[in-house]
């Protein structure tokens, strides 16, 4: 019976929770670096993991590819070369449209 305010608490909550905004939270130092080839430390790692965006990522619960920032893909015969296809309408915060140019 305990757990029934905490569950009506968690509903209620999420009957509030609203889609963008602003996403404010603190780490322990500061980011060393920006630059995602350099990251070696935790506070450069999160703020790498919050605003880089992937192509395909791996479902953790079932284990299979699913698309991100592109919608497809397809694996060359002799798996040489992989084709993307990107999703369209992409932008960055400041308004620039996603490209193949960004990612290559």
């Amino acid at each position: 019976m305990k757990r029934l305010p905490v569950i009506l608490a968690l509903t209620a909550a999420g009957l509030f929770a609203q889609w963008g905004g602003e996403l404010r939270f603190c780490l322990r130092s500061e980011p060393k670096t920006f630059n995602p080839m350099m990251v070696e430390d935790e506070a450069s790692e999160t703020i790498r993991y919050l605003s880089g965006g992937v192509l395909i990522r791996v479902n953790r619960q079932t284990q299979e590819l699913e698309p991100e920032l592109a919608t497809g893909w397809k694996i060359s015969a002799r798996g040489q070369s992989i084709t993307l296809q990107l999703r369209q309408g992409v932008v960055f915060s400041d308004g620039t449209p996603f490209s193949a140019e960004d990612v290559a």
